[in-house]
């Protein structure tokens, strides 16, 4: 995959995108200790903002049609939580499933500001920074599902979903 980098005055050159294939989220204070977990996978980083229609005002005229018929100009709405997906292979580690019980149960430590580092294999396994960081404030593990499982198909993965109040680009 090859991505489309801007140079200072404007000219494009092609930079290869390193190729990222470990996420680790580490969450800093659950009860019993911080913890790093290793994802295979990021599903997505959804951040949305709802598009609604303007309210209609009595006695305003109706918009002038445009070349394709009558056009309203759309407003932002409220924004949704963003939402992380991660998937991994299952391991013994019920990290994911406590934090996620600490949220079902309401519990306050279940909120917490963590981080995702994307690394490469090779950084990771170097201890190396990452090359790419999300800071996640004040999230909590929404939802957690387990599939895959199967005659002929031993792997079974974990994904969790993890929502947040705001999600912002870190620093590597």
């Amino acid at each position: 995959m090859r991505t489309m980098t801007v140079q200072p005055g404007g000219a494009g050159a092609q930079a290869p995108a390193p190729d990222v294939s470990v996420f680790v989220l580490t969450i800093p204070a659950l009860p019993g200790g911080s913890a790093k977990i290793a994802f295979q996978e990021i599903v997505g980083i959804v951040s949305e903002i709802e598009v609604v229609q303007p309210a209609a005002t009595t006695g305003a005229p109706a918009p002038a049609p445009g070349p394709g018929g009558t056009h309203t100009k759309q407003e932002m709405g409220p924004t949704l939580p963003p939402v992380v997906t991660l998937k991994r292979g299952l391991d013994g580690d019920g990290t994911l499933w406590r934090w996620h019980q600490l949220a079902l149960e309401g519990a306050p430590s279940a909120r917490q500001d963590v981080v995702i580092g994307a690394y490469t294999a090779a950084d990771y396994a170097a201890g190396k920074p990452p090359v790419t960081s999300w800071n996640l404030a004040n999230a909590w593990c929404a939802k957690i599902a387990i599939a895959g499982a199967g005659a002929g198909n031993g792997v079974v993965v974990e994904t969790v979903d993890i929502a947040c109040e705001a999600i912002s680009l870190g620093k590597p």
